[in-house]
């Protein structure tokens, strides 16, 4: 059905008080009015009586036209109602739900005609591409070489995921992008994204987006925290809206486990003083002084999780060892310039035996 309303002229007092234009206008508009009705109540030939009525007023009118259309179509007037739709767009070529409403009518006679019919109903803002395309009358429309603009599924999704290892006791987040969504909370729509390995949700969070042409949809960010070593599996990821469904591969995420090394060997938590680890042990490095953690480190290289500022620098060696306090009871990690774990160590909440 034509989803358009007309605008309804108010018009005071007596004809003779009004221009003779709005006095027309309010004959046609209640014309229209009866004729709405008799569509809505199932009487189509009645509403077809109505909106021609109201065409005496207003002729030319692309908007009339596309309602008597309608009623002709819901009468059964097939041939009719082609004719008036094909009048309302010559009088209105940017009357979007009438363009619809021929496309649909060109889909299996006309394709080429309903490409551009479509085409022109998604300018006009009458319903957007991926509406178009969870609209199964349009479906022997994908993949054409005309429609490119025409998406291959009901909904676009994209998965991201950490890209570089995620450590244990550290958190991270999936984010889900989804486009084609309405920005209307009358419309629904269901996500399913399963994740399996050694992880708790943190929070998730919802926000509304819009793509590069401008399509309607949202970005949904989940925060995990690595509770374990291993691999973590997210998704497949699947999305159902408008009966349709739409699915996405998933993809890993790995994670290194606590008192792991680059080379796999692991790293001792000692104690002692700063000076004295120095003096004797190779570097990187994490100890405690019987009150505070510290960690140390090739000055080149960065401390992550969290970022330590400020840390000392003391010569060793050939180079340079940095070192500085860091909390307890989280995961340390020490890597170099070109992204290689080179320490991966949970720092205990007490010092080690003696």
């Amino acid at each position: 059905m034509i989803g358009v309303w007309l605008a309804v002229v108010a018009c005071g007092g007596g004809e003779s008080a009004v221009p003779d234009d709005v006095v027309t206008s309010g004959r046609a508009v209640t014309a229209w009015r009866e004729g709405h009705r008799a569509l809505v109540e199932g009487q189509a030939a009645v509403a077809l009586a109505q909106f021609e009525a109201a065409r005496r007023w207003r002729p030319d009118d692309g908007l009339l036209l596309a309602w008597s259309a309608e009623a002709a179509r819901q009468a059964g007037d097939d041939a009719e109602a082609d004719r008036l739709l094909d009048a309302a767009i010559a009088a209105a070529p940017t009357l979007g739900e009438a363009r619809w409403a021929r496309a649909r009518r060109r889909v299996g006679t006309d394709p080429e005609g309903a490409v551009t019919d479509l085409s022109a109903a998604i300018r006009a803002g009458a319903l957007t591409r991926y509406e178009a395309r969870r609209d199964t009358t349009f479906h022997p429309l994908v993949g054409r070489a005309d429609a490119p603009w025409l998406p291959a599924e009901p909904v676009g999704l994209s998965l991201e995921v950490p890209s570089a290892p995620v450590f244990v006791g550290g958190e991270f987040e999936v984010v889900l992008t989804v486009d084609g969504v309405p920005h209307d909370d009358g419309v629904a729509w269901t996500t399913r994204v399963p994740v399996e390995g050694p992880v708790s949700q943190v929070r998730a969070s919802s926000s509304r987006r819009e793509d590069g042409l401008g399509e309607p949809g949202y970005r949904v960010t989940w925060t995990l925290r690595a509770d374990g070593s291993g691999r973590v599996g997210v998704g497949p990821v699947s999305v159902q809206i408008d009966g349709t469904t739409t699915a996405l591969a998933g993809a890993v995420v790995t994670q290194l486990g606590p008192a792991r090394a680059g080379q796999g060997a692991a790293v001792p938590l000692v104690l002692g003083r700063p000076e004295a680890v120095l003096g004797d042990r190779p570097v990187p490095a994490v100890w405690h002084d019987g009150t505070q953690a510290w960690a140390a480190w090739p000055a080149e290289a960065s401390l992550r999780r969290p970022r330590v500022t400020r840390p000392w620098l003391v010569p060793r060696d050939h180079g340079m060892v940095a070192f500085a306090p860091v909390p307890v009871g989280e995961t340390r990690v020490v890597v170099d310039q070109d992204g290689q774990v080179l320490l991966d160590v949970a720092v205990p909440e007490g010092p080690p035996a003696r």
